[in-house]
C-alpha cells in the first residue's frame, strides 16, 4: 500500500501502524524490565495487633424488689374458739329441733333425715352428731351408730356424751373393755356424776372391787362431810373394802412399804362412819 503526502504529515494506513506499536510496546527497548525478583523483596514488617479494647466497666443493674411476703396458708380454715366447743349454728339448731318434734312422734325416719340436714349444713354441731346416732341406735342400726358417736367424739363438747354413749352401746354388745374404755374416757373428761354411776355399776357387775373402792374414794373425798352424798360414798367404801380383801392396796396396815400404810391409814380414817369419829 502506497502512502501519499497530504501537507506537512504523511497519512499512513491506521491498522499496520498500530500492530508495529503493538510490537515494539511489547519487544521494544522501552519495554519495563523487573529489576529483582518476589522472592527476594525484604519481608514486609508484621502488621501490629489489633488494639484490644478493654471492656469497659458495667454496674450490675438493681434487682427488682422482692415481692411482699404473703402470710402462709393454712390447709383449713381456723375454726373459731366457740365453734371449737361444739356450740351449732342457729340452721342446725331449727334442724335439730325439727328431728326431735318426729321423734316425738315416733317418725324415725323423718328424724333422721333431719339430723342428717343438720351435720350437713354445721359438720362442727356436736348435737346434731349425738342426736343423729342416738337416732340409729334406736333404729337397731347399732354399727352406724357407733361410727357417729365416734364422728362426735372428735368435737370437744361433745366428747363426753359421745364416749360415754358408745360405752353404753359396746356394753349391751359384751365388748366389755372397750366399752369400760369408754366410760372411763367420759367420766374423766367430764367429771360428770352419771359416768361415774355408769361406771361402776360396770365394775360392780364385774367384780372389779378395787377399781369401783378407788372411784367411791375419790367421791368421798370431793363431797361435803355431813351431806348425804358423804353418806352414800362412806357406805360404799367400807363396803367395797371388804369385798376387795386383800387386794386392797390400801388396806394393810402392816405393809412394809411405807406409801401403803400412809394410804391404808387414809383410806380407814375416810371410811370410818360419822358416828364413830371423835
Amino acid at each position: 500500500m502506497r502512502s501519499r503526502r497530504v501537507g506537512p504529515c504523511w497519512c499512513v494506513p491506521r491498522w499496520p501502524w498500530l500492530c508495529a506499536l503493538a510490537a515494539g510496546g511489547l519487544t521494544g527497548p522501552s519495554r519495563a524490565v523487573p529489576t529483582a525478583r518476589f522472592d527476594e523483596l525484604p519481608p514486609a514488617p508484621p502488621a501490629p495487633p489489633p488494639a484490644q479494647s478493654e471492656p469497659a466497666s458495667v454496674s450490675p443493674a438493681p434487682a427488682p424488689p422482692a415481692p411482699p411476703a404473703r402470710p402462709p396458708r393454712d390447709t383449713a380454715p381456723p375454726v373459731p374458739a366457740a365453734r371449737a366447743s361444739g356450740e351449732c349454728l342457729p340452721s342446725a339448731l331449727r334442724l335439730i329441733a325439727r328431728a326431735r318434734q318426729h321423734e316425738a312422734r315416733a317418725d324415725a325416719a323423718f328424724a333422721i333425715r333431719a339430723y342428717t340436714d343438720a351435720v350437713q349444713v354445721d359438720p362442727g354441731c356436736g348435737e346434731a352428731w349425738l342426736g343423729l346416732a342416738r337416732a340409729r341406735e334406736r333404729s337397731g342400726d347399732r354399727v352406724e351408730a357407733e361410727a357417729l358417736y365416734g364422728r362426735a367424739a372428735r368435737i370437744r363438747g361433745a366428747a363426753p356424751d359421745a364416749l360415754g354413749a358408745r360405752g353404753l352401746l359396746r356394753w349391751g354388745e359384751a365388748r366389755h373393755e372397750e366399752a369400760l374404755a369408754d366410760l372411763g374416757a367420759a367420766y374423766e373428761l367430764s367429771g360428770a356424776e352419771r359416768w361415774r354411776r355408769e361406771l361402776v355399776s360396770r365394775y360392780v357387775e364385774r367384780r372389779l372391787w378395787v377399781a369401783a373402792l378407788a372411784l367411791w374414794r375419790r367421791r368421798l373425798a370431793a363431797v361435803e362431810p355431813g351431806s348425804a352424798e358423804h353418806t352414800e360414798a362412806s357406805i360404799q367404801v367400807q363396803a367395797l373394802t371388804l369385798l376387795s380383801g386383800e387386794l386392797d392396796p390400801v388396806r394393810d396396815p402392816t405393809a412394809p412399804r411405807w406409801e401403803r400404810r400412809a394410804m391404808a391409814r387414809i383410806a380407814a380414817r375416810t371410811a370410818t362412819p360419822l358416828t364413830n369419829r371423835r
